[in-house]
C-alpha cells in the first residue's frame, strides 16, 4: 500500500523540517531577529534559556512524529488509504510552507 511505503519519508521529512526550523529560530533569537511567538515556547525560552528550548523542542516534534506515524498506520490497516494520503498530503504541505518562510525570512535578514 502507498500509504505504508510513504509514512516513514514522511516522519523523516518533519524531524528534518523541524530541526531546520530549531536552526533557523535560534540563529534569529540570537542574533536579535526574531521573538518567540509561541508563549509556551517563550516561558521555556524565557526559563531555561536556549537549552530548554531545544528540548522543549524536540519532545514536541517527537510526540507529534509518533502521533503521525500511529494515525496513519491506522488509517492504512483500516482500509482507508486515501484518509492516509490526505493527511502525508498536509503534513508535506505544512512543513514546506514552514521551509518557504524560513528561506524568505533568511534572506531578507540578508543572510
Amino acid at each position: 500500500m502507498l500509504a505504508k511505503r510513504l509514512y516513514r519519508p514522511c516522519i523523516w521529512f518533519v524531524a528534518a523540517t523541524a530541526a531546520f526550523d530549531l536552526l533557523a529560530t535560534i540563529f534569529a533569537l540570537n542574533g536579535g531577529w526574531l521573538e518567540e511567538a509561541n508563549p509556551i515556547a517563550r516561558a521555556v525560552l524565557d526559563r531555561l534559556s536556549v537549552e530548554g528550548l531545544v528540548i522543549f523542542r524536540v519532545a514536541c516534534t517527537t510526540i507529534g512524529c509518533l502521533a503521525l506515524a500511529l494515525t496513519i498506520r491506522l488509517c492504512a490497516r483500516r482500509g482507508r488509504p486515501a484518509t492516509a494520503l490526505l493527511l502525508i498530503a498536509g503534513v508535506l504541505a505544512g512543513h514546506a510552507v514552514l521551509i518557504w518562510h524560513w528561506i524568505r525570512c533568511l534572506a531578507v535578514m540578508q543572510l
